[in-house]
């Protein structure tokens, strides 16, 4: 999510009645940060049923065929990974994968555009130094081991994206110079919107990101800790500049439409495989 100053919604997670049964099919999980950018997903589901846990709400339904759960996580690094942690629990999901909106930070891109996150970075998971900010890494508390800096996502997942990118149309944001392009790349994640272009070239410099956004290597890192597939799609809202959050209210609608309308055609391709 491109946070832009508006209250947050609560914290919505789906939670159903029990995971799959014995040689049912896994459902496909999808998070959004906002109900703007979960709506179109939301949308697509076939058989909707609206569930209810202890005041926490989402919606359950089938995509294809195949069962799917869908889930509003809140804003943030810690909304997100606190809900993809509950999901995984309660789920077992097949694959996770998160739609969104977000900032371009590739000069080259531009509202409309969707990015899809070859590998997630956070961006203010960093040392601190004389010589400026130094990227680092922290350890998988189930074992021990050290989580890559750059997390990479599914290479089954990417596959499936870029078939999925050969046949999804997008829709053109008001005054595009251009038909929107969808491409992969890095997505840079943290707890800050970024509407400075000083920090969006310093992020650019340090990191070769094409995006940034408030949630996606959270989630990704919670999937790599728990061997969950992820994917994180995002279309660009805004340029990251100094009027981003006016440019990102201002494309939202059309933005969080991109990015849910990749996820979906790469939850439809998953769908149709073998279980």
């Amino acid at each position: 999510m491109r946070a832009s100053g508006s209250p947050v919604v609560a914290l919505l997670l789906l939670l159903a009645p029990s995971p799959a049964r014995a040689g049912e099919p896994a459902p496909i999980a999808f998070l959004s940060a906002i109900d703007a950018e979960s709506r179109p997903i939301v949308d697509a589901l076939a058989d909707r049923k609206t569930l209810a846990v202890r005041g926490l709400s989402g919606v359950a339904g089938t995509l294809g065929g195949r069962p799917a759960v869908v889930a509003v996580t809140g804003v943030g690094k810690v909304n997100a990974a606190a809900a993809a942690a509950l999901l995984i629990e309660r789920f077992s999901p097949a694959a996770v994968i998160f739609s969104g909106v977000a900032g371009a930070l590739d000069p080259d891109l531009q509202p409309g555009d969707v990015v899809i996150g070859e590998t997630l970075v956070q961006h203010d998971l960093v040392y601190h130094t004389e010589q400026g900010a130094v990227p680092r890494s922290v350890r998988n508390p189930l074992n021990g081991t050290e989580n890559p800096i750059a997390l990479p996502a599914s290479p089954r997942l990417l596959a499936l994206a870029r078939q999925a990118a050969e046949r999804t149309g997008l829709e053109p944001v008001g005054g595009a110079s251009r038909v929107p392009r969808m491409l992969f790349g890095t997505i840079a994640s943290g707890d800050s919107f970024v509407g400075s272009r000083a920090k969006k070239a310093e992020l650019r410099d340090r990191l070769g990101a094409h995006a940034v956004e408030m949630e996606g290597a959270a989630v990704a890192q919670v999937c790599h800790q728990q061997g969950v597939p992820f994917l994180v799609v995002r279309g660009l809202s805004d340029r990251a500049g100094s009027d981003a959050r006016a440019e990102a209210r201002r494309n939202l609608d059309v933005a969080a439409g991109n990015a849910a309308r990749a996820a979906l055609a790469v939850g439809r391709l998953l769908a149709s495989e073998e279980p």
